[in-house]
């Protein structure tokens, strides 16, 4: 069995636990990009909803459902990249991994809080139910070799976005999904997640699990 498998099975059983605290759980952003691209994983970032629950009641049910706890950071120790997440409220690193593992909190329902705070298109894709999902971000980023900066809150000298632009050196950068328009138009229609996007929704008050909703059947989550 490939180093993929392995690792992708080992994910399958991470997922397993997690679900029974939040059943729409995922593993989100690299690892199921460098699966997709036939390349292994450096970690497992998973995503999970807190449902209300304290940061005390949720650390004893990862304890019960399995992981081996010593502490957990909160939002405002979080590594590189999470600090532009404000639904990522507590990170939790399990010992004694296969692989090593960070279970995010976050503080809304995954499918509407996890993707669309990620900075790059590159990021735009999940892992669950032994599938990798992805967004068309995502793919029209691996087909044009192409690396969008889709979220505001993120500056191009971000270091969450120089680590992936450092992964994908021979990946053409845009700065915005205007520019990158610019030279893909026939994109601009099928994007779900990026600062157009979010400007309209601020002009109109358009949800975006409603715009979610038509692109993606939410059981995938």
């Amino acid at each position: 069995m490939s180093i993929i498998k392995l690792q992708q099975a080992y994910a399958d059983q991470v997922l397993a636990m997690i679900e029974q605290i939040d059943r729409h759980a995922i593993i989100a952003g690299g690892a199921p990009r460098d699966w997709y691209l036939g390349r292994e994983a450096t970690d497992l970032d998973v995503y999970f909803y807190a449902g209300g629950r304290s940061t005390k009641t949720i650390y004893d049910l990862l304890i019960d459902v399995g992981f081996k706890l010593d502490g957990y950071k909160d939002f405002g120790e979080v590594g590189i990249g999470y600090g532009k997440s404000p639904e990522t409220k507590v990170i939790f690193e399990p010992l004694d991994t296969a692989i090593p593992v960070q279970l995010m909190m976050m503080g809304q329902k995954t499918h509407d809080s996890v993707l669309s705070s990620f900075a790059v298109n590159l990021s735009l894709t999940w892992y669950k139910h032994r599938t990798i999902s992805t967004t068309p971000e995502f793919d029209a980023g691996v087909n044009n070799k192409s690396i969008v900066r889709v979220h505001p809150n993120y500056q191009d000298d971000d270091p969450y976005i120089e680590k992936v632009r450092s992964k994908f050196p021979d990946y053409a950068y845009f700065s915005s999904d205007d520019n990158y328009f610019k030279i893909h138009p026939e994109q601009i229609d099928n994007w779900t997640y990026s600062m157009k996007r979010a400007s309209l929704e601020a002009s109109t008050n358009e949800s975006h699990l409603d715009w979610l909703e038509e692109k993606y059947d939410l059981a995938a989550f």
